[in-house]
């Protein structure tokens, strides 16, 4: 009993460390230097990193989505 505790616990620290984890790395790469782009027009490099940042923004969503249902699967188990 208490191992399948200390398990339903790891998961979801786990899944809260890679939501936050995915949300502030597409966060500084949506914040960092996008100011230059107004200025000198938008290259392959602002582009990529613009969508690298949404990308894992919407990964972070998809990771909180799935632990939210995981833990609710294990609420209404007991």
């Amino acid at each position: 009993m208490q191992k399948n505790r200390l398990w339903q616990i790891g998961a979801r620290i786990s899944v809260v460390m890679l939501t936050g984890g995915f949300s502030l790395l597409g966060l500084l790469s949506l914040i960092k230097d996008h100011q230059v782009c107004g200025e000198t027009g938008i290259s392959f490099e602002h582009v990529s990193s613009i969508l690298g940042g949404i990308i894992s923004f919407l990964l972070g969503g998809i990771f909180l989505l799935f632990g939210a249902l995981h833990w609710n699967r294990l609420m209404t188990n007991n």
